[in-house]
């Protein structure tokens, strides 16, 4: 099956006015038996930190993400993997080169039926934006991280992401917006990824379901810094 990828209309996460952080652009891009995947294009702006998510089956190999843009991509954390055998793994560039047309591209070692998620967010810092990550493998939905994160500046923003087996509508039950989704499990490895803005400090733990039910799900978040 062709490579598929869909245009999101675009979903600014929390207050997203005024220099604070914010969701630029959403994209999600599907792939089906094949070994790249691209997105839709969207235009990006020079400075803002684009996050690349990953919801695919352990097995698939190697993932290589980049750009049409020249920018180069960092794994946050390692890939974490479900007990139904979904991964997730995320990548970022922050201070990107930006513009029209903006692609971006992940590449596997092997034939991939995966979901890929990519947010561009403006209003970050542009050297360092990362302040803290964590990801775990829940057996018991809702689909939670062990512990929570507590953002060390006061402005920030959070993307969360899950991978798993399981179809339906995903839904997150802390103040998380869900920008990019996936729920065809008979196509793709499915999964959603969901932002949050804080303006001060506090401790965040998302909280996922899939309307169709599930046993388990790799859950991950990764916390930016605003400017």
């Amino acid at each position: 099956m062709p490579v598929q990828a869909v245009m999101l209309a675009q979903k600014i996460a929390g207050g997203g006015g005024g220099g604070d952080p914010s969701v630029a652009n959403a994209r999600k891009a599907n792939t089906s038996g094949a070994t790249t995947c691209t997105t839709s294009s969207f235009t990006s702006t020079s400075g803002s930190t684009i996050w690349v998510g990953i919801s695919d089956a352990s097995g698939q190999g190697e993932v290589t993400v980049t750009d049409n843009k020249g920018n180069t991509y960092t794994q946050i954390g390692t890939t974490q993997t479900s007990a139904s055998g979904a991964q997730v793994r995320r990548y970022y560039c922050a201070n990107i080169a930006g513009g029209a047309g903006h692609t971006v591209t992940a590449t596997w070692g092997s034939n991939s039926d995966a979901t890929v998620h990519v947010l561009e967010l403006a209003n970050v810092a542009t050297a360092s934006p990362l302040d803290a990550s964590g990801q775990t493998d829940d057996s018991n939905p809702p689909w939670t991280l062990a512990s929570g994160i507590t953002p060390s500046t006061a402005k920030s923003i959070s993307i969360a992401m899950t991978g798993t087996a399981f179809s339906g509508t995903w839904s997150e039950s802390t103040g998380f917006t869900v920008q990019t989704e996936e729920g065809n499990n008979s196509l793709y490895w499915t999964g959603c990824a969901a932002s949050r803005v804080l303006l001060s400090a506090a401790a965040l733990n998302p909280s996922f379901t899939i309307s169709g039910g599930g046993s388990d799900s790799a859950v991950a978040m990764d916390v930016f810094k605003g400017l």
